[in-house]
């Protein structure tokens, strides 16, 4: 096993949780593909790495769009023109690529109305639809739910140390080839 940059500061503790963390996305992925081939009638060993991911985010989401509140049926799930992973945070505002700043979004929506925008500045806060999307995204976890309140103001003023903490592991990701 190589130590990334990100894992040197991290007590014993936390590299347990890590590994722990590791174990549950596994058997997720598992349970995904397992779930994925029953349904669409082929062999889990098929089921690629983006339609786990998507099925993932869809059970997460309460399989449904947490924009619109639309539910998203299984049969278009991985239809590309129909649903898409979405950066929750626009990748280009904060080079954030982690599961934690996706979600599951209706296509449409997201191309049409949603585009660059922080979730914060999608709605007006005191409107119903903003209303509807406090309570959709309830059932996602806490980072996620701080990234959906997050306006286009509080973007601006933030510090993406990540940005810095990507760079790094690609390089990391570099270097365990040589």
């Amino acid at each position: 096993r190589i130590e990334m940059a990100r894992d040197l500061k991290l007590t014993e503790k936390q590299k347990e949780k890590a590994i722990q963390q590791n174990r549950s996305n596994e058997k997720a992925n598992q349970e995904a593909a397992a779930y994925i081939s029953q349904r669409m009638g082929i062999s889990p060993e098929n089921v690629s790495g983006t339609d786990k991911f998507k099925y993932r985010l869809w059970k997460e989401s309460n399989e449904r769009c947490p924009y619109t509140g639309k539910l998203i049926p299984l049969s278009s799930l991985f239809d590309d023109g129909v649903v898409d992973i979405e950066h929750i945070i626009p990748y280009s505002r904060c080079y954030d690529d982690s599961y934690m700043n996706k979600t599951i979004c209706d296509a449409k929506f997201n191309r049409e109305v949603k585009l660059n925008r922080a979730p914060g500045g999608i709605f007006d806060t005191e409107s119903e639809e903003h209303y509807q999307l406090m309570q959709r995204i309830s059932c996602l976890p806490r980072g996620k739910q701080r990234k959906f309140t997050m306006t286009a103001e509080q973007l601006n003023t933030t510090d993406w140390v990540g940005r810095q903490l990507s760079d790094t592991r690609y390089i990391c990701r570099e270097a365990r080839g040589y």
